[in-house]
């Protein structure tokens, strides 16, 4: 029964929690609340920052994060705004810095745990395969290289004829000579 119940106690609120205790239901659990949905989505990715995770997990994480800092970075753009004005210079007072700002790419190598450059293939491949690109650049990259060898087959075939034609030409004129330089 228990085994039931865990996929139905992640979305509980504290009420229903007590409702359980109340029936005798036993759940081990820990009740959390968050500031906005933000934390909430960002709190869940770092309670499974133990999983060893395939690129995929990584790069769904990744993105995920990388939209909460997005989202983050306009908030605290927005207050500033109310705070210091839309587009005016601030002479005096300068607002102190805020201490959750920085790179992105950082902070999503922080939060994953795989090293800059694992992270930066891992998000590139997704984003490609995400917009279908990954298929469009190996036909592209396929019809290129058919291309290239048709021209060089191409190329070598009409050397090959300015050759015979030039021989020709020359035997035609007398001017092709043997080994031992003797007029043929």
């Amino acid at each position: 029964m228990f085994r039931e119940l865990v996929p139905a106690l992640k979305k509980l609120s504290v009420n229903d929690m007590l409702a359980l205790k109340e029936l005798g239901i036993k759940a081990q659990c820990r009740v959390m609340t968050f500031n906005d949905e933000l934390d909430e989505k960002e709190s869940l990715i770092e309670f499974n920052k133990q999983r060893v995770k395939n690129a995929s997990q990584i790069y769904n994480e990744s993105t995920t994060l990388r939209s909460i800092y997005s989202e983050r970075a306009r908030k605290r753009q927005a207050d500033a705004g109310k705070i210091y004005g839309v587009g005016q210079k601030v002479v005096v007072n300068l607002p102190q810095p805020i201490v959750d700002s920085g790179k992105t790419r950082q902070k999503l190598v922080e939060a994953t745990g795989v090293k800059e450059t694992k992270l930066e293939t891992i998000l590139d491949i997704g984003e490609l395969a995400e917009t279908g690109k990954i298929l469009i650049a190996k036909e592209k990259a396929e019809k290129e290289r058919i291309e290239k060898e048709r021209l060089a087959r191409e190329k070598a075939k009409k050397e090959r004829e300015e050759h015979e034609h030039l021989t020709r030409e020359r035997y035609e004129k007398g001017k092709v000579f043997n080994l031992n330089n003797d007029k043929i």
